[in-house]
């Protein structure tokens, strides 16, 4: 089975749950742990850009043919 975790690129920290962030001091994008969040969210020039989480590798992917297509819902109109 594999790892369902991660490692800080600013501490070596694992976890299930990273965040996509950059500043100025740190021009590169990078996925860093809730602990230096914390810290690079006050550096100038912060940046998010999204959340990474191994529970979500785990989750099945539907693929289109397995998805089941309703029809949008009529509202109701007051016929005047």
């Amino acid at each position: 089975m594999a790892d369902c975790s991660f490692n800080c690129d600013l501490c070596g920290l694992i976890g299930p749950v990273q965040y996509r962030v950059c500043s100025q001091s740190t021009p590169q994008w990078r996925f860093v742990c809730r602990q230096c969040w914390t810290t690079v969210v006050e550096q100038q020039g912060y940046r998010y850009g999204g959340t990474r989480k191994a529970s979500r590798r785990k989750r099945a992917r539907e693929t289109p043919s397995s998805v089941e297509c309703l029809p949008a819902e009529k509202k109701k109109t007051k016929e005047t």
